[in-house]
């Protein structure tokens, strides 16, 4: 399946060399479906089958914060008490979200 953000994206977001193969897979498989699909849970399920091309730079920066925090917990922004990340994810995606009545 095809992510809005792509491997090469997440790896130079965490600042891991693109010449490093060790947690390819893991990121691949794990991190980046999750990060999509955080941000999808607040935004809309159709935002979820969006393409590359047509991923909002807002959205494609929300994910790779997520994708960081998800990866890298030492250096991670997430612990129970901090809402400052997702007070950060949810103001880029809030212009995204749907909201029905």
């Amino acid at each position: 399946m095809s992510y809005p953000i792509s491997l090469s994206e997440v790896k130079t977001h965490l600042r891991i060399d693109p010449s490093t193969n060790d947690d390819d897979a893991y990121i691949s498989d794990i991190i980046i479906p999750t990060s999509v699909e955080y941000c999808n849970m607040f935004i809309d399920s159709s935002m979820f089958y969006m393409t590359d091309a047509s991923c909002p730079y807002m959205i494609k920066q929300a994910m790779l914060i997520t994708a960081a925090d998800l990866y890298d917990t030492e250096r991670s922004s997430y612990t129970t008490n901090n809402i400052k990340r997702e007070a950060v994810i949810q103001r880029l995606l809030l212009p995204y979200k749907t909201i029905t009545w």
